[in-house]
């Protein structure tokens, strides 16, 4: 039915809200979005952000912050991750492949990270390494999986070193370092082996000159390939400073004494290449109260200690130094080694050393190292817990939008629960968004059987869309605890297939990521660390990878206010001044967001831009009014976003999508609160069931057309909305309904 322009009130809101939700609906509804399910028609994204196939812009490039493509478009990507080592991961079916490839670009994803050969079961590495050859059947379902996402207008990017441990130990004359998990056996070693060294550019090497049969094109030459790392989490700087959880007096976390000589070696080495011999060695290193070179150190018989973290506080500058410069070398160096293989294969994609976050040092290695910084974080990222043969699930399941930090009595503070969670991505964000380089985040999520698994979803693309950043991928589609690919439920609070809230909330925030309809600062907030190289040697030695960035003077919290970018050392640019935050309401330098948590049971964030207006915490104690919708009588916490499809501000669009959503579980999933924690028992089936959030919406339009709102069911059949109340004045008309009545997250308001 279309709705024809209604020019008197009928009567009150509160009396629409009670019509119109004269029985109290089912808590849960079903949302069957199977492994093969394409997005419904009238939300279907293909094609329509970027031209298809990908590629067709040229190749992706860095300006200043930003990604910019070869023809001037402005680059920004919505993405997930894969490990191509899991079962029936690429499929070997390519009927499967194309309809996978079609389900993620329908839902907005257009950007896919592949992490090859992440497990020690036969993958494409290690047949490489036995057969010297790329030919092999894993590696054909890569080519094709990649061609068909080249075809639905996704872009790619690869982690080729996850996990190079199973090659080591078949090459052997490699080092480990005794660890019990397989994929940290060789962290750090990898940076410095010469033989690991030369394993892993053999293979790099391979993989980049390798030519897809699908596409024609050799990887190092696709312009649809975007970024590529040197190795997944590893940096020297890492096993320097970090604690041993098993002997705190330990050095260099867990390499082993063997590593520690071979490393030591390697630091005489880099210190004959500076100095010329003992004596001018022990003049640079003498420090009146400080210690210095050993008389038992000698340059000539490579006797020179590499001092442990635990030794720098006593320890004279100079010396100090120099350490921070040889790890730094062995952090770039590994990076060259790699940088050099892709620029004689004419690789013209993004290059940096590594990710995640491993302090000071190691972010100074990925600045000279490459044109961008790549980082990961979670929200509730969740723990295991053994309970016979079961490993439980367990999640914090706290609200990060209402949540204050407790005191011993279980008191609230004024510390914000964001500042103290260490894992959520603010935090490594923050510190590892540069100056003059693009900031991708290639891991990410919220533990997806939290109650509040909205929060993280909303929170994270918003912070991110205003400080800039240039690609978020989701981690990961199927976990590697995956038996079997079809399977359309989560099966552990990390994969994003069976996750619906994430599925529900896709369309509207890939468009809005994609297309930047939040605004940015026009200008940064800089926090400077030092004024020149020797300087901020000195603070990477003293702060190492503590997540407080070694700046107290500026929260996290700022990053929801101003641009942030940090600056490693520069003489000329000035450390913004420190600002005292005592409100409860952050308001950003656009004015578009708010953060409102001055009552924890009431807390909000809105999002109010032209294109994209969003509200997420708790509707049903709070009222949210914004330019162009207005929320009230909600029945539970959630989120609604709105956001145009035909890229015209709301107030005019023609084509307006609403989604309204909670929290989910797993048909059958059982689960019970401890001490505020979810404990997963059993994870259920499918059908995946959705908790509904209803409640009343108001649209205002300058529109005075006819027009119509349709529930968008997941089967991707309509169902027309009724009970509609529109007035009208002179300047707009305001259409309300209750929303999330329906079976579907998704509601379509169109004006004809």
């Amino acid at each position: 039915m279309i709705n024809k322009i209604i020019t008197a009130c009928f009567f009150s809101l509160s009396c629409f809200a009670a019509a119109a939700v004269s029985e109290k609906p089912e808590e849960y509804y079903p949302m069957p979005i199977r492994w093969d399910t394409i997005a419904p028609d009238e939300i279907n994204l293909r094609g329509k952000i970027y031209s298809i196939p990908a590629g067709s812009h040229g190749v992706v490039e860095q300006k200043g912050d930003r990604l910019i493509f070869k023809d001037g478009t402005p680059a920004r990507f919505w993405g997930t991750g894969f490990a191509t080592s899991i079962p029936g991961f690429p499929p070997d079916d390519k009927k499967e492949a194309d309809i996978l490839a079609k389900k993620l670009a329908s839902f907005g994803i257009n950007h896919v990270r592949l992490i090859v050969s992440h497990s020690s079961s036969p993958n494409i590495w290690s047949k490489f390494f036995t057969s010297g050859s790329m030919e092999s059947q894993e590696m054909d379902a890569l080519d094709y999986f990649i061609s068909a996402l080249r075809e639905n207008g996704i872009y790619y990017s690869f982690c080729l070193n996850p996990n190079a441990g199973p090659q080591f130990k078949k090459a052997g004359g490699i080092p480990d370092n005794g660890h019990i998990a397989d994929n940290f056996r060789h962290k750090g070693i990898q940076l410095f082996d010469k033989k690991a060294i030369q394993v892993i550019c053999e293979w790099f090497r391979a993989f980049m000159a390798h030519v897809n049969p699908y596409t024609g094109i050799a990887y190092a030459s696709d312009p649809a390939l975007i970024y590529l790392d040197a190795v997944n989490e590893d940096s020297i700087h890492m096993a320097y400073f970090r604690e041993n959880w098993k002997d705190a007096g330990r050095k260099f976390w867990f390499l082993s004494d063997e590593n520690i000589a071979y490393l030591t070696r390697e630091f005489n080495a880099f210190l004959k290449k500076k100095y010329r011999n003992t004596l001018e060695l022990h003049n640079a290193w003498q420090e009146s109260g400080k210690n210095g070179l050993d008389e038992q150190e000698h340059l000539e018989d490579s006797s020179v200690i590499l001092i442990s973290k635990q030794d720098l506080a006593g320890t004279g500058k100079e010396r100090v130094r120099d350490t921070m410069r040889f790890l730094l070398f062995i952090d770039t160096d590994f990076a060259r080694h790699i940088r050099e293989i892709l620029d004689s294969l004419k690789y013209r994609g993004l290059f940096t050393f590594s990710n995640n976050w491993y302090g000071h040092g190691y972010l100074n290695a990925c600045l000279l190292s490459g044109n961008y910084t790549e980082t990961h974080g979670y929200f509730d990222h969740f723990k295991y817990e053994k309970l016979g043969e079961k490993k439980l699930q367990i999640f914090e399941n706290f609200s990060y939008l209402s949540g204050r930090v407790r005191d011993g009595q279980n008191n609230p503070t004024d510390q914000l629960l964001i500042e103290s969670e260490a894992e959520n991505p603010f935090f490594r964000c923050m510190v590892n968004s540069l100056y003059n380089r693009p900031l991708i985040v290639s891991e990410w999520n919220h533990g997806a059987f939290s109650d509040y698994v909205y929060e993280g979803l909303i929170m994270f693309p918003v912070y991110s869309m205003f400080q800039g950043y240039s690609i978020l991928d989701n981690h990961i589609y199927f976990p590697p605890s995956t038996k079997n690919v079809r399977e359309s439920h989560t099966i552990t609070g990390n994969d994003m297939h069976g996750n619906m809230v994430l599925f529900a909330l896709s369309p509207s925030l890939s468009l809005a990521f994609s297309r930047g309809y939040i605004s940015e600062p026009a200008t940064n907030f800089f926090i400077v660390h030092a004024k020149n190289e020797n300087a901020y040697l000195d603070f990477a030695a003293k702060n190492g990878i503590n997540l407080d960035f070694g700046s107290s003077d500026y929260p996290l919290r700022l990053g929801f206010i101003h641009k942030i970018r940090q600056v490693l050392y520069d003489e000329k640019i000035q450390s913004a001044l420190p600002e005292k935050i005592t409100g409860k309401k952050f308001v950003s330098d656009t004015d578009e967001i708010i953060w409102d948590f001055n009552d924890p049971a009431k807390a909000v964030l809105t999002v109010n831009a032209s294109c994209v207006q969003m509200a997420a915490g708790c509707l049903n104690t709070a009222e949210v009014k914004l330019k162009n919708i207005s929320l009230s009588k909600f029945n539970t916490h959630g989120a609604v976003t709105a956001v145009c499809l035909d890229n015209i501000p709301l107030g005019s669009s023609k084509k307006i999508l609403v989604t309204a959503a909670s929290s989910y579980k797993n048909t059958d999933m059982i689960f019970e609160y401890r001490d505020n924690k979810k404990i997963i028992l059993e994870t259920g089936k499918e059908p995946v069931l959705m908790k509904r959030l209803y409640g009343i919406i108001r649209f205002r339009t300058k529109l005075n057309s006819d027009f119509e709102i349709i529930a968008v069911m997941p089967d991707g059949s309509k169902k027309e909305v009724k009970n509609i109340i529109n007035k009208k004045n002179q300047e707009y008309m305001e259409i309300t309904w209750t929303i999330g009545l329906d079976d579907t997250p998704w509601y379509i308001i169109k004006f004809l």
